[in-house]
């Protein structure tokens, strides 16, 4: 460690000033808080004695904590520009730095075990700042970057910062299971937010995001996909083109479709029980009712996504592919969400240094500019819209609400003068 920084402080230009001594690895390794860790890799087998004992625990590891404050987070990663005649292609790149790794995402989901609320998104990409956020200013959640789209230590620790921060506006106290992969392990002092590792290699188990709650988003967002393309087809245009922008809609709005039953599955089918079942003694009946609900996320297809075979086969034929959908769901479930950077990335994240994310050939595409005034057309015309449909309900006209609220503090306000009414 002594010698590697050294190197580091050379590539820098800190060689004169900066000496890797004894006293500096001991205070940089109390100030870091790196102690020697065995990481953990879900591709290992699964020991099921583990897996009885943890789910045994469990009671005890959440006693204190309302089902509203048990969390569970998650990464994954995502080929958000892959269509089905790309399957094959992508299916077959490990994406470990590879030459799909410019059409790939990281994505960190996170709920809790009443499925009642679903934490923002936090996204990574391989750029800082596309061409496509060209005029946006505006996120629904946090998008951060480095060469390779991974997690890294210091954007896992900026995040739980920044959930422990939240939590104490809202003085609650809350419980965090994540898995220990490389870019959990160096964990900020945090008050009003508990982490617990789950034991090593047990996650594809024991971990609920893995239990058909981050299939159901992927579900969700390839649905979105499927339907640019069925329009593309039928309008006889171009296939679409995606870049990052697209995808942080896609995202958001996919992550909101989850249902709260799906991750109240999702928890359950790792072993989380509901303390107030337990107490009212229906666990046994229901833990059977869940476990087969937990299922359910694995149907087929045409159930699934609401898209007909005519749909599916007017995609495999206008495209010339013979895949299932299954096959395209699942392209990028074995994507490395972290690993070791090069010495030379990590020089570069040091100076900010990134890449376009754009490929060469992405067309240059900015949001377009819309003005206050169209906004406000384009509200009274999405509420001519609802009016016109059975069953909107309160809260849908409510949404339309807060979005002319919105609207209606962004217009030019000016203190009139005299002349203004001559």
């Amino acid at each position: 460690m002594q010698q590697k920084a050294e190197d580091f402080a050379n590539k820098l230009g800190h060689e004169d000033n900066f000496k890797g001594s004894n006293g500096w690895l001991e205070s940089f390794k109390n100030r870091h808080g790196i102690i020697f860790r065995k990481l953990c890799g879900e591709s290992a087998s699964v020991p099921e004695s583990v897996c009885e004992d943890w789910i045994k625990n469990i009671p005890d590891l959440v006693k204190g904590y309302e089902p509203k404050n048990i969390f569970n987070a998650d990464e994954t990663g995502l080929f958000y520009q892959c269509l089905p005649d790309k399957t094959a292609m992508f299916k077959d790149e490990a994406c470990r730095g590879g030459k799909q790794s410019k059409a790939r995402l990281t994505l960190l989901l996170a709920a809790n075990e009443a499925g009642t609320e679903k934490l923002p998104p936090l996204m990574i990409g391989r750029s800082e700042k596309p061409r496509c956020f060209s005029k946006v200013k505006s996120f629904p959640f946090p998008y951060k970057a480095n060469k390779k789209s991974w997690m890294t230590s210091e954007i896992f620790g900026n995040w739980l910062k920044s959930l422990d921060k939240s939590m104490r506006l809202k003085k609650r106290k809350i419980i965090l299971f994540i898995d220990n992969c490389s870019a959990h392990n160096n964990l900020p002092e945090l008050k009003n937010v508990c982490v617990k590792y789950f034991p090593a290699n047990t996650t594809s188990k024991l971990q609920p995001m893995d239990q058909g709650v981050i299939r159901s988003f992927k579900v969700n967002y390839r649905k979105q996909l499927i339907r640019k393309l069925v329009d593309a087809i039928d309008e006889g245009s171009t296939l679409p083109k995606i870049n990052v922008l697209d995808s942080i809609r896609m995202t958001d709005h996919a992550w909101r479709n989850v249902t709260q039953k799906t991750i109240q599955n999702g928890f359950k089918k790792a072993g989380f029980k509901n303390e107030c079942e337990e107490e009212m003694g229906i666990i046994e009946e229901e833990t059977e009712i869940s476990e087969k609900e937990a299922e359910e996320t694995y149907i087929t297809d045409e159930e699934m996504i609401e898209i007909n075979s005519q749909d599916w086969n007017a995609i495999k034929s206008g495209l010339k592919v013979n895949i299932s959908f299954e096959e395209f769901l699942q392209v990028d479930d074995a994507l490395a969400t972290c690993g070791t950077l090069t010495d030379s990335e990590i020089v570069d994240n040091v100076r900010c240094i990134s890449e376009d994310e754009n490929e060469v050939d992405e067309e240059h595409i900015e949001a377009p500019k819309v003005t206050v005034k169209e906004a406000e057309k384009a509200v009274v015309r999405l509420t001519n819209f609802l009016e016109c449909q059975e069953n909107v309900g309160h809260d849908g006209f409510a949404a339309l609400s807060n979005i002319r609220k919105i609207i209606e503090s962004k217009k030019n306000r000016r203190q009139k003068s005299l002349k203004d009414y001559l």
